[in-house]
């Protein structure tokens, strides 16, 4: 038997280092969506690489409900 330590559910696993589709282009500094776990979700990028549309990206972070994805290639 363990207790919960917390309250508030830390969504790390659910998200970082899983695998998303870009649906809308992403490129450094604008907003593009991408598709996880059936959902659209806005995301950004540090990459200086645009992620076009069709293209996997990684999940390394998230804000709120904005994901930050790097293409899968870097």
């Amino acid at each position: 038997f363990m207790a919960v330590a917390e309250q508030t559910p830390d969504l790390t696993d659910e998200f970082v280092g899983k695998t998303a589709t870009v649906e809308e282009r992403v490129v450094k500094g604008a907003y593009g969506k991408v598709k996880f776990k059936g959902a659209l979700w806005k995301a950004e990028t540090e990459s200086d690489q645009a992620i076009e549309k069709g293209a996997f990206v990684k999940i390394v972070g998230y804000e709120s409900i904005i994901l930050k994805v790097k293409p899968v290639s870097e």
